[in-house]
C-alpha cells in the first residue's frame, strides 16, 4: 500500500469517526436552542404580565411569540438539516469504506464517495487531518 492510499484511508477513517460526533453536537445545539427559546418566551411573558398595561401586554406578547417562532423555525431548518446531512454523509462513506475494505471498489471510487459525502455537508466546515 503506497503512502497516498494510506493517507486517504486515514482521512476516511477520521471522517467516519468525526461525522457522527458532529451530527450529535448539531442535534444537541438544535434541542438546546429550541428549549432556550421556549423558556425565554415563558419568562418574558411572565415579565410582561407583571409590569405593563393590558394593551401593551398583548402587543408585546404577540411580538415575543413571533420572534420565538421565527428563531425556532430558523434553528429547526438549518441546524437540524446540517445534523441530518452529517448522518447521511457518514452512512454513504461508511458503506463505501466497507466495499473498499472488501476489495469490491478501488481507491479511486472511494475518493468519489468521499467527495460526494463532503458535498452532502454543504457549507459546513470539515477539518481534515493535518499533514
Amino acid at each position: 500500500m503506497d503512502q497516498s492510499t494510506e493517507k486517504i484511508e486515514q482521512q476516511v477513517e477520521f471522517a467516519l469517526h468525526e461525522y457522527p460526533k458532529m451530527a450529535k453536537r448539531l442535534h444537541v445545539i438544535f434541542i438546546s436552542l429550541g428549549t432556550s427559546f421556549v423558556l425565554l418566551a415563558i419568562c418574558f411573558s411572565i415579565y410582561i404580565l407583571l409590569k405593563v398595561s393590558l394593551s401593551l401586554k398583548l402587543i408585546l406578547l404577540l411580538g415575543c411569540f413571533l420572534v420565538c417562532w421565527t428563531l425556532i423555525s430558523f434553528a429547526a431548518f438549518i441546524i437540524g438539516m446540517k445534523g441530518n446531512n452529517y448522518k447521511n454523509a457518514c452512512k454513504l462513506l461508511q458503506s463505501a469504506y466497507v466495499l473498499y475494505k472488501q476489495k469490491v471498489i478501488k481507491i479511486e471510487e472511494l475518493l468519489t464517495y468521499k467527495s460526494e459525502a463532503e458535498k452532502m455537508l454543504n457549507d459546513v466546515d470539515f477539518t481534515h487531518i493535518p499533514d
